[in-house]
């Protein structure tokens, strides 16, 4: 019985009754969390492209895209609000973040694009390749220091950090 009390002690997850915010994960449960959010809402976002190019009388694949961005948006938002950075404080600005984010992401990834197949004439599997190397690890490190602010706590109305330092 001891040894139960001693493992439930020990489980980072054993004071989930306890007030306030939830305690901060380690960086590797946090990169695997947002990991998974990623990849449901990108098939999620793939399949709807699909669907809605299927579905549009022109079958235009960049209005499907923007359209299926749109609605896939606050999906994604509420997923990894609610999945990879649970422990972060909330404040009311988190979601124009994120969407300002989202947006930058979008734009990079066209960009992206354009530079490899116009600009480079090489496949646009290389744009695919190079947008899925270089925008998840970009998102994951501007959501964890800008949209969700991972680490920033606010005691008695001001702002600091877990660390105990100042931020601001």
């Amino acid at each position: 019985m001891r040894l139960l009390a001693r493992a439930k002690a020990d489980w980072p997850v054993a004071d989930l009754a306890r007030p306030g915010p939830p305690l901060p994960i380690a960086p590797l449960n946090r990169i695997i969390r947002y990991g998974v959010v990623g990849v449901a809402v990108s098939v999620v976002y793939s399949l709807g492209v699909v669907l809605v190019v299927a579905l549009l009388p022109t079958h235009n694949a960049t209005c499907a895209s923007a359209l299926v961005f749109a609605v896939i948006l606050p999906i994604a938002y509420f997923a990894h609000r609610q999945i990879a950075f649970f422990d972060a404080t909330r404040d009311p600005f988190q979601p124009l973040r994120f969407g300002v984010t989202a947006l930058s992401t979008f734009l990079v990834a066209i960009g992206g694009m354009y530079l490899v197949t116009e600009i480079l004439g090489r496949s646009y599997l290389f744009g695919i390749a190079l947008n899925c190397a270089l925008i998840p690890a970009a998102n994951f490190a501007i959501f964890m220091f800008w949209v969700f602010r991972v680490g920033k706590r606010e005691v008695g109305g001001l702002p600091f950090s877990v660390g105990g330092r100042s931020r601001e």
